[in-house]
């Protein structure tokens, strides 16, 4: 939205402009503490930051209160000592039309539930320049003691995040942090209705991320049917990475479709114990990643009509049940389209205790098939 009189008009009640509170602009001057007190002034309200050539320069965090529109013409906004836009315990925020400029080891929006969950959130059209876009942070898996606790908070509805929207962002980054620390470009957890679409990130480690609890843990976890993060939709993204793609852990009503994911070492498109989602008509190109990754438990997973290209020594499909549970649902590989330009072949793997696993007309070019456990052709 450019902020012309036009767009002024839109926007309901008198917005707050982050200049009249004495943000400078100028790219040198820390305008942290002016444009916090402009977000406090704003509370409920439109805080608009009218462009400049060299940008807002922060040093900590700007804080964002419930009820709150932040809006930016492309608007630069520095930090590269921490996180950008906090958004603790609060609902109700829209961010859109910023460039952010940062560091890999921060975050644009960070979000965390020290209170209470942040929901009815929408971060669109942003740009990230090194930094990484989103990272809803549990603050209760920071403090707790063991993962029995974690479970049976967030298994209370009221503590998990409703209505998050992520659409329309670019995202480029030179040099991402070490792979494992959280260093996906969107992470989203303990969350339901979520719509990642249409966003597009270079450079990172690792894509997208919806996450509900870890079933490596020992614990009450969602082998016996508690999945904290749900009824989410990850479509049209376009992701170059070097390690994961996109991941969906611990799940459930999980739609990814027409995704396109490029080079990745790691697993691409990836489902792990989680059910009912759906993997379909994405496009992935890589070197030497696993296409398809899905370590059980998993139930009701189907991958269809997606295609690949393989370079080198790709794996198409990986399961591994991981003796959590034996009982694992159906499990559908139809319609995929795997092609290897490697002459001695890449492979699919099925391994473990997958019961309900059918892999019916797909088309697999130079590719060998290894069977290690039941399976239904």
């Amino acid at each position: 939205m450019a902020l012309t009189k036009v767009s002024y008009s839109m926007i309901q009640g008198d917005p707050v402009n982050v200049q009249d509170f004495g943000a400078l602009g100028n790219g040198t001057a820390d305008d942290t503490s002016a444009i916090q007190l402009a977000v406090n002034a704003a509370a409920g309200k439109t805080v608009i930051f009218p462009p400049t050539t060299a940008g807002y320069k922060l040093t900590a965090p700007i804080s964002v209160s419930a009820n709150t529109t932040l809006i930016g013409d492309n608007t630069i906004i520095t930090n590269t000592a921490s996180n950008i836009f906090l958004l603790d315990s609060v609902s109700n925020i829209s961010i859109t039309g910023f460039k952010f400029v940062g560091d890999s080891s921060y975050i644009a929006v960070f979000v965390q539930d020290t209170t209470a969950p942040c929901s009815y959130l929408n971060i669109s059209d942003n740009i990230c320049n090194e930094c990484r876009l989103f990272n809803s942070f549990s603050a209760i898996h920071a403090v707790s003691s063991g993962s029995t606790y974690l479970y049976n908070y967030y298994n209370t509805a009221s503590h998990r995040a409703k209505q998050i929207k992520i659409i329309g962002n670019r995202g480029y980054c030179s040099s991402p942090p070490t792979h494992g620390t959280q260093d996906m470009f969107i992470l989203v957890q303990f969350a339901e209705n979520v719509e990642i679409t249409n966003n597009i990130a270079q450079g990172y480690n690792d894509g997208l991320q919806l996450w509900g609890g870890d079933w490596h843990t020992t614990g009450p976890w969602c082998w016996d049917g508690s999945h904290l993060t749900g009824n989410a939709t990850i479509s049209n993204n376009v992701l170059t990475v070097a390690y994961s793609g996109i991941s969906t852990i611990c799940s459930y009503g999980v739609t990814i479709v027409g995704n396109s994911i490029y080079q990745g070492s790691a697993e691409l498109l990836d489902v792990e114990a989680s059910y009912t989602v759906v993997v379909a008509d994405n496009s992935v190109n890589t070197t030497n990643g696993i296409v398809f990754a899905m370590f059980l438990p998993c139930a009701e997973v189907i991958f269809s009509n997606n295609t690949a290209l393989c370079s080198t020594g790709s794996i198409a499909l990986f399961t591994n049940s991981a003796t959590l549970n034996s009982s694992c649902g159906r499990v559908q590989f139809i319609g995929n389209s795997i092609t290897s330009n490697d002459a001695s072949g890449s492979t699919i793997f099925s391994t473990g205790s997958q019961n309900d696993l059918h892999i019916i007309g797909n088309n697999f070019q130079n590719v060998i098939y290894s069977q290690f456990g039941p399976i239904n052709t």
